[in-house]
């Protein structure tokens, strides 16, 4: 853990799972890890399930989902699961607060692509977000990478997983 000039924390720590039986053989044979980063504020969490030999990653990178389900009574991966959906990469957010708000209140409905999205937007009247200024302008989606702050308590609560 190191700290910076401007008094963040800059943690990065890999979370050991233990091994599971990925591929239906019956044997536990496939460690999982989750690599956690908090960095000034951004929060980075990507998944491994590992090969046998632990030389490569059958399944990795933003596996949020396969790791859920592999872990369904694990209250502790289960709480990392929500802050990663939540908060990954918290500080590239395409849309304005308003925009995040609606298009995740769609559910299984919300737009895949990037023209749906905007299709969507307009048609609620928030394309561009007139709620939501941008260097003085309505933020139109997409224009910018904005930052969603964490919550100092949810920021505590992953700090405790480097403990």
């Amino acid at each position: 853990m190191a700290t910076s000039a401007a008094g963040d924390t800059q943690m990065r720590r890999t979370i050991d799972l233990g091994k599971i039986a990925y591929n239906r053989t019956g044997r536990k044979a496939n460690r999982v890890t989750i690599e956690v980063e908090l960095n000034v504020g951004r929060l980075s969490i990507c998944g491994n399930i590992w090969n046998q030999r632990e030389t490569d990653c059958v399944s990795c990178g933003q596996n949020i989902d396969e790791i859920g389900r592999l872990f369904p009574n694990n209250q502790m991966v289960q709480r990392i699961v929500a802050i990663w959906d939540q908060y990954h990469l918290n500080d590239m957010q395409a849309g304005s607060p308003a925009q995040r708000a609606h298009l995740n209140g769609l559910g299984e409905q919300r737009p895949t692509g990037y023209n749906e999205t905007l299709a969507e937007l307009t048609r609620v009247g928030l394309q561009p977000d007139a709620s939501y200024l941008y260097n003085g302008k309505p933020y139109a989606y997409g224009s910018a990478w904005l930052r969603e702050e964490i919550p100092e308590e949810i920021i505590a609560e992953i700090e405790a997983w480097f403990e």
